[in-house]
């Protein structure tokens, strides 16, 4: 992070490169430098914003526990007693698995059975 007294001088220089480019493009006129100054200035501080609103989203997607996309935990669904939580989707998963139909004893014994004459 710079020192406060960086970032000053930092933005200053700035404001001095972006008059002087402003003045030049208007044809280097005299007596309007409080003009361009004042010009370079709002746009530099309107930089300054923009650059400051995208670090401030960047350093709130890092920081754990943020919502952002990278960072979102999955939702646990509720438990009975004795269950460890599960996330929604796998304890939706283990319902659907325990209420499928499994195949009758018979048709298991059917194709365990060996071929006649084999």
């Amino acid at each position: 992070m710079r020192a406060k007294g960086d970032a000053v001088m930092n933005k200053e220089q700035r404001i001095r490169e972006r008059a002087y480019h402003l003045w030049v493009a208007d044809g280097s006129p005299h007596g309007r430098h409080d003009d361009h100054w004042r010009q370079a200035a709002e746009e530099i501080a309107r930089e300054i914003a923009q650059e400051g609103a995208a670090e401030s989203r960047r350093d709130a997607a890092a920081k754990p526990g943020s919502d952002s996309p990278g960072n979102v935990k999955p939702k646990l669904a509720k438990t009975g007693k004795g269950e460890k939580a599960k996330p929604a989707v796998a304890k939706k998963a283990a319902e659907e698995k325990k209420t499928r139909k499994s195949p009758s004893k018979g048709a298991k014994a059917k194709k365990k059975a060996p071929k006649k004459g084999a």
